[in-house]
């Protein structure tokens, strides 16, 4: 949708199987973009970005209804929850003071998402959670006092159901 918008995109990937499934996709709505095979904790750039999508490896518990078998699985989700907060402090570097973060994981575990995000305001005091999720709260819930965006598996059951997913939107202050 950015690159349709005509936005400067740069995508960062470090796996070939999703490189190759980008490209694919792009290729057929005949959208370009530059396409960064790297791990985002080595990506080095002089350039400060205005905003900075981070969509972090997690647990994957809000796929639960797709994926029932990770009730068995067991992940280590403080291997997890380390990497989403090491992302986040390197997403802050790299982004312009007025830009934004989107933090996004399918996940309904809060110590991944809203705890992850309190966690990281704490932290960074030059951040502060933005609302722009007027335009999609009709599809889950928008929390009041910080606000983020949430679903849950069991919304909009009667249309088969939602995945599970958390995303903050954080402004970074001049």
């Amino acid at each position: 949708q950015l690159i349709e918008e005509n936005f400067n995109v740069k995508s960062l990937e470090i796996s070939q199987r999703r490189i190759r499934r980008l490209k694919k996709n792009l290729l057929r709505l005949q959208f370009d973009t530059e396409i960064i095979c790297e791990d985002f904790f080595n990506y080095e750039c002089s350039d400060l970005f205005d905003c900075i999508l981070i969509d972090a490896p997690c647990s994957a518990s809000g796929l639960i209804q797709k994926k029932p078998e990770m009730l068995v699985i067991k992940k280590n989700i403080n291997d997890l929850k380390l990497k989403q907060k090491l992302m986040l402090e390197k997403a802050s570097k790299l982004l312009k003071d007025g830009g934004y973060l989107i933090y996004c994981v399918c996940s309904i575990i809060s110590s991944e998402g809203n705890e992850q995000i309190k966690s990281f305001l704490k932290n960074f005091k030059n951040f502060s959670l933005f609302n722009c999720f007027s335009p999609i709260e009709a599809f889950g819930t928008v929390n009041d006092d910080l606000p983020y965006f949430f679903t849950t598996p069991d919304l909009s059951s009667e249309h088969g159901g939602i995945d599970g997913f958390f995303i903050a939107c954080l402004k970074k202050d001049y």
